[in-house]
């Protein structure tokens, strides 16, 4: 072959640069590089090096650079729907991971909202009644942000009414209603450095000024900032008794018990002598008003207006104690104050537990608040981080300080960690559907772009140009358009996210930085780079594979294509599709057989999330590919339907003849649409039924409309004070329109609880099957205030008469007074090994039938006959095991009738088939107090039985507004003032649900907006490609009068239509068998939801796209003269 050396500037003693012809053809040379570089450190030969090796690069890529940029200049439209496509996939996408996130500081503000910004909250032990501020402060100032103390007391407030009346705004409605509040003394200021109510929107507090919330000034028909004054009470007595101190009698100092009010005074206050200067007057006029407060040592008389008083400490004490015991309104205080302002919520200050609240600005020393830190991290990294500060913190005051620590802010957060784990996956899906369209897009383009320059490529193959460089020319085209629209998408995510950062923070009031995570912008990268080379890979494939005189036949159609292969004999065996199809077998059985124990294992919820996420998208892409086999036959009937009548039925035949010969291009067009409308449909559809099925799991859990839960044996609800005021209520305001409680019930401490209770349990005649249940009562009036929609009944006893609901259902709970003639008795003096053998004849009768006939009548779960066999048509016995003031076990046995199954109740969701154990079983009020003052009198007999309450559910009325309920939750949470209770607002937590749930159904409108973006450029693009390939075919309909345009239009909508029903059936299918594969954990009614309007708005966004997509590329030859189009001139 003969060789020409070709002149080089950069050619050097150690390079040499040699150019052979490889054929007859000028243009053709063979570019060889001769390189005897020594290993010696030579910089300038170095820098040849690399100037030689750019020059040999920027030579093989110039060529298909300039045809590329040649090749957009001429023909716009390809560049458009690339760069479109990438722009959105890369914009939207990253958009939505940018924004992702930061929920957890979305989640951090909600929970802020509940518990206030408290990150660490110290309290005083049960041995302790107040903490040591100043020397928590100065041992974790090295740890800690800020801290700050607050003090909370209970008390109530009523308007002044001496000042009201004289008042010359008053309000127009009078009442003088009392309202039950806690009263939050903080130092603002200290608050303020330490970070704590950064929401905080009030000033420092001036004497005499008080702020109250709201709904309380509702309450007592008052109004903020008027000048209109409040009157506060605080019993200081339980103040004191809350925090273990006695008070009355026995509080002297000479009392050496330590729970004495006399010896805290002693504790905190040492024995000295006080001199303090005073007005003789006042001196005087205390001494008469309380003789007792004596123990002044010396008056010094040295002016006659005012005096130097001493007094020892310990005796001030004690004749103050004194004074208190004979003068217990001391302990009451009264003040008033001038409202200034009204609170309308937490400001991220307070817990709403709370409810109705008013602000001092004092300095006491109550709980103590330690910010710190640490929310942005993932759930397993922010509890690794709080265990290791709180040690820290922990460890600098010593381990013998006495006092109580909480994480408030941290424990909110964890109920927030499914949600986020969700929008993961909703992310992750989103990506996967939309790359898979993009995917598809991007391939139908270069495609349509190399059979549209097929000739061209096949006249530049003749020319000289290889197929190593018609390699780099189409990925060069495939990168020309989306290189441009990753680094536009980038820019416009972050044009759009600043603002929406503003948003946020000013919402959260969290400094949010305006800029995109590295986890967004690889996100978005990695999908403009990846997405254009998948696509890209089959059409470069096919032009790759063309020979020369394919290439250059101008009459080809790709739909009569010939493929010819051949094949070695041992290659017969392989085969691509079957070594992928084994491979993803391989990958699903390695996730369900390895990364879901995995994930159980390592308590991965994430990673078992993802592996289900996977298997559910193979699913419905599964479904998808399966229902394609029925596209002709659908296409036909949807075609038959919309011609069946009118003047264009003429044109069905025409019309299915071009479904089929356009079929294998259109099939890309029909996947597209399927893929869209079936993940939208079945994730939107889906998730509107899980949103309601999360609505109805709510009003399951709490019950009722308001619940108030918490009450344990030793802290019970108090009862009495909440059936005054609930009474109060119903009686004042019966009738009218200040009414808003319907009936409320309560239901009792399980009798598990009890001190000397070591078991409980059922077991049969037989003594061979054994359950553990929790036994508790409920008021007979339980199933008219609780929701009956989640009541349902399996099977009762048939020889009783029940009564019946209000709304028509079996009412159990009086039944369960049917019999009650056994008696609770004193087991005998027997003992044998340590147990007392409990046998009495009139308890167990040695006559059977008698036994059966004797039974108590109990209520017991579903779950407890399909497990242990314990029906309405068998005796069973309730079993206690108990302990004596000696610590003697005994035996209790109880004969028992079951006369209902509960398949389901509501507030109990433990009644279910998935419950074994502790399943609820429920007795009269009457036992109840039986089988309590039976363990009272073996440990305690002088004490008095009350029953303890755990749970009380209120019904409002139907009519009443948000206000009168938040008034009702705070005036509740006023009555309990207690950390321990909580009272649960089922309106407001619904309304939360579905606001979320609204966001969401937002975020799939946009995400069937993009996918409709896509699949419009596949349908132009496959009747681009149609239409232009059978262009004479065109000109010949028109010649003969047929109008064109009708043809493609049917046709489109014909393919539409039908992917509509197939994305319908699909993503409905696969929402109702997810809907009721979650109904078998929570036995819910199944009820099918769909998001009509999504539906709706999805079928006009279809058909538009159907219309538009035919119309355009016929619009641009409809107008040609007839000769031109047959001639195929342009």
């Amino acid at each position: 072959m003969p060789t020409k050396e070709l002149k080089v500037d950069a050619s050097t003693e150690n390079y040499k640069i040699v150019a052979s012809r490889e054929s007859e053809s000028p243009q053709r040379y063979r570019i060889e590089l001769n390189n005897n570089y020594s290993e010696k450190e030579d910089w300038p030969n170095i820098l040849t090096f690399c100037y030689n090796s750019i020059s040999l690069f920027w030579a093989k890529w110039k060529l298909p650079f300039n045809y590329a940029a040649s090749s957009n200049r001429k023909d716009k439209s390809s560049f458009s729907i690339g760069f479109v496509t990438v722009l959105l996939v890369v914009t939207f996408l990253t958009l939505l991971q940018n924004a992702l996130s930061n929920t957890s500081i979305i989640f951090l503000h909600i929970a802020e909202q509940t518990v206030g910004q408290i990150d660490m909250l110290m309290t005083p032990s049960d041995l302790s009644t107040f903490l040591n501020f100043t020397f928590i402060e100065e041992a974790t100032k090295l740890r800690a942000q800020g801290s700050s103390p607050r003090w909370v007391l209970y008390g109530e407030i009523e308007k002044d009414n001496n000042f009201v009346e004289r008042s010359t705004n008053p309000t127009k409605e009078m009442k003088i209603d009392q309202v039950s509040m806690a009263f939050l003394f903080i130092d603002s200021e200290r608050e303020r450095q330490a970070g704590l109510g950064v929401e905080w929107p009030f000033e420092t507090l001036g004497e005499d000024e008080i702020l109250v919330s709201s709904s309380s000034l509702r309450a007592i028909g008052l109004q903020p900032n008027v000048g209109q004054r409040v009157k506060m009470s605080v019993d200081l007595n339980s103040l004191f008794q809350d925090n273990g101190i006695q008070t009355g009698p026995l509080s002297n100092s000479t009392n050496n018990s330590r729970n004495t009010l006399g010896s805290f005074l002693n504790s905190i206050i040492p024995e000295q002598n006080i001199t303090q200067t005073i007005d003789a007057s006042d001196l005087i006029d205390a001494t008469r008003l309380f003789p007792n407060l004596t123990g002044i040592i010396g008056i010094d008389n040295s002016t006659q207006s005012r005096v130097n008083v001493t007094v020892n400490s310990k005796v001030l004490i004690q004749n103050l104690l004194q004074t208190i015991d004979e003068n217990p309104w001391l302990l009451i205080v009264n003040s008033t104050f001038t409202v200034v302002g009204s609170l309308d919520g937490t400001y991220s200050k307070v817990p709403t537990a709370l409810g109705n609240y008013a602000v001092f600005e004092k300095i006491v020393l109550k709980k103590i608040m330690i910010s710190l830190s640490a929310y942005m991290k993932s759930t397993t990294e922010r509890k690794k981080d709080f265990i290791l500060l709180t040690n820290s913190i922990v460890g600098s005051l010593g381990d013998d300080f006495d006092a109580t620590f909480s994480l408030p802010l941290n424990t909110a957060l964890q109920t927030s960690s499914f949600i986020s784990i969700l929008l993961d996956e909703v992310l992750f899906a989103v990506v996967v559907v939309l790359s898979m369209l993009a995917v598809i897009l991007i391939y139908s383009l270069l495609l349509a772009d190399i059979q549209e320059k097929t000739f061209e490529f096949g006249m530049l193959r003749t020319l000289g140009l290889n197929k190593n460089n018609l390699l780099r020319l189409l990925t060069i085209q495939s990168f020309y358009f989306s290189l441009p629209a990753i680094l536009t998408g980038i820019y416009i995510c972050y044009v759009i996210y600043v603002p929406l950062s503003y948003v946020l923070s000013n919402m959260t009031f969290t400094e949010i930085r305006p800029y995109l995570t590295f986890g967004a912008l690889i996100l978005g990268v990695s999908l403009g780079i990846i997405l254009p080379f998948v696509g890209s890979i089959i059409p470069v494939r096919r032009a790759l594979t063309k020979t020369l005189r394919d290439a250059l036949d101008i009459y080809h159609n790709v739909v009569f294509d010939t493929t010819v292969s051949i094949k070695r004999l041992q290659d017969i065996g392989v085969s691509i599709i079957q070594t992928l199809f084994a491979l993803f077998l391989v990958v699903i059985g390695i996730l369900v057989y390895y990364v879901v124990p995995l994930s159980f294992i390592f308590n991965l919820l994430s990673m078992f999330f993802r592996v289900l996420t996977i298997i559910l998208l193979c699913l419905v892409i599964g479904q998808i590919l399966m229902v394609s086999s029925i596209q002709p036959f659908l296409e036909r009937s949807i075609l038959s339907v919309i011609l069946y009548w009118g003047s264009d039925r003429i044109l069905k035949d025409v019309v299915l003849k071009n479904l089929q010969s356009h079929r294998p291009r259109n099939r890309k067009t029909s996947l597209m649409f399927v893929i869209c409308l079936a993940y939208v449909l079945f994730a939107a559809t889906m998730f509107t039924m899980q949103a309601n099925s999360l609505s109805d799991n709510q009003s399951w859990f709490a019950g009722a409309d308001i619940v108030v839960t918490g009450g344990t044996m030793n802290n019970p609800l108090p009862d009495t004070a909440l059936r005054s005021y609930l009474n109060t209520v119903l009686v004042k305001y019966n009738n009218s329109s200040r009414c808003i409680v319907e009936d409320y019930s309560f239901a009792t401490v399980p009798l598990n609880s009890l001190k000397n209770l070591d078991d409980l349990t059922i077991i049969d005649n037989l003594y061979f099957n054994e359950a553990t249940v929790s036994v508790m009562a409920l008021e007979e009036n339980y199933l008219d205030v609780s929701f009956n929609a989640y009541y349902m009944v399996e099977k009762v006893r048939p020889e009783l008469n029940f009564q019946r609901t209000g709304s028509g259902k079996i009412n159990f709970l009086p039944s369960l007074n049917t019999n009650l003639s056994l008696e609770l008795t004193e087991p005998p003096s027997l003992v044998y090994s340590g147990q007392y053998a409990p046998y009495d004849e009139n308890r167990l009768p040695s006559n059977t039938s008698k036994a059966y006939l004797s039974g108590v009548p109990i209520a017991i779960s579903n779950s407890l006959y399909e497990n242990y066999y314990f029906g309405v048509d068998s005796m069973v016995r309730l079993i206690f095991y108990l302990r004596d003031m000696n610590r003697q076990y005994i035996t209790h046995e109880i004969p028992s009738l079951p006369i209902i199954l509960l398949k389901k109740l509501s507030g109990f969701p433990s009644i279910s088939r998935l419950v074994r154990n502790r399943t609820p079983l429920f007795i009269s009020l009457d036992m109840y107090k039986k089988i309590l003052e039976y363990s009272d009198r073996l440990m305690m007999p002088e004490k008095p039985t009350k029953i303890s309450y755990s749970r009380l559910f209120i019904k409002v009325k139907q009519s009443v507004s948000d206000f009168q309920i938040e008034g009702l939750v705070n005036d509740i949470n006023g009555i309990v003032n207690s950390d321990a209770f909580n009272v649960v607002n089922l309106k407001a937590d619904i309304a939360a649900t579905k606001t979320a749930s609204d966001l969401i159904m937002m975020f799939f409108y946009v995400v069937s907006f993009i996918g409709m973006i896509f699949c419009f450029f596949v349908l132009w693009l496959s009747f681009t490609a149609n239409i232009r390939e059978n262009v004479w075919e065109f000109g010949v309909l028109r010649a003969i009068g047929l109008q064109v345009m009708k043809l493609y239009i049917y046709e489109a909508v014909t393919i539409v239509i039908s992917c509509i029903i197939q994305g319908f059936v699909i993503g409905c299918v696969t929402a109702v068998a997810l809907t009721l594969q979650f109904n078998l954990f929570t036995e819910m009614p199944f009820a099918f939801y769909m998001n009509v309007p999504l539906f709706v708005v999805l079928i006009l966004f279809s058909l538009v796209v159907s219309c538009l997509g035919a119309y355009l590329p016929a619009a641009e030859i409809k107008d040609k003269p007839v000769a031109f189009v047959i001639k195929g001139l342009k």
